[in-house]
C-alpha cells in the first residue's frame, strides 16, 4: 500500500442523501488544478447462488443510464453496520433470498479515478428464498442458471463489469467451477 497524500485544499461543492462531491487541490499536482472525488460511504455486493448453481440476480431502473439494468444485488452499509450484516440485508431487501452463509471475499475500489467508495465482496453459496419476505416493489429478481447468466454476459445483457471480478475472485479462492457455477467440494 502506498501512504495517502492529504490535499492541500478540499471543500464541499455538493453534498446530497446519497453522495457528496468534493473539490481538492495537491502540492504534488499541478498549482491550483482541482480533481473532483465522489464520496458515497461503504458498499457491499453478493454473488448468491442456488444450491443448483443458479445465480440470483435484480432488474432494476438506473437513472444514470435510463434504462433497466441486470445486477448482482448490492448496496451501502449503513451507520451500525457491518459489511456482512449489510450483505445479507441488502440480499433479503433486493431479492427475498436469505443466506445461509456468507463468504468474504475482499474489498477494493469501483473507480479509482472519481469515486472514493470501498465495496466489500460477499460470496453466498445456498441461497433460499426467505418465508415472508419479498423482493423490493421496483426491483424484478430473477435466478438464471449458469449457463445463462454466461449468456447475459456475453451478449451485453449483464454489463456491471465490475461484479464480474467477483465471479473471478470466488472461483480463484473458493473453487467456483466457471463452467457450472457450482462450489467444487473442499478437501
Amino acid at each position: 500500500m502506498t501512504e495517502e497524500i492529504s490535499p492541500a485544499t478540499s471543500r464541499v461543492v455538493l453534498d446530497t442523501e446519497w453522495f457528496s462531491v468534493h473539490e481538492e487541490t495537491f502540492a504534488e499536482l499541478p498549482p491550483g488544478k482541482p480533481y473532483y472525488r465522489v464520496h458515497a460511504g461503504t458498499g457491499v455486493v453478493v454473488l448468491a447462488l442456488t444450491a443448483g448453481g443458479g445465480v440470483v440476480l435484480v432488474r432494476q431502473f438506473r437513472p444514470i443510464l435510463r434504462r433497466h439494468t441486470l445486477e448482482i444485488p448490492a448496496g451501502g452499509v449503513e451507520a451500525g453496520e457491518t459489511p456482512a450484516q449489510a450483505a445479507e440485508r441488502e440480499l433479503l431487501e433486493e431479492t427475498g433470498y436469505a443466506a445461509p452463509r456468507l463468504i468474504p471475499l475482499g474489498s477494493g475500489f469501483l473507480s479509482v479515478d472519481r469515486l472514493d467508495t470501498e465495496v466489500h465482496a460477499f460470496l453466498a453459496p445456498g441461497v433460499v428464498p426467505a418465508p415472508g419476505h419479498a423482493a423490493a416493489p421496483d426491483i424484478e429478481v430473477t435466478v438464471a442458471p449458469w449457463a445463462g447468466f454466461l449468456d447475459h454476459v456475453r451478449t451485453g445483457r449483464f454489463r456491471q463489469m465490475a461484479a464480474l471480478g467477483l465471479v473471478t475472485r470466488a472461483a480463484w479462492e473458493h473453487g467456483l467451477d466457471l463452467f457450472t457455477g457450482l462450489l467444487k467440494p473442499s478437501p
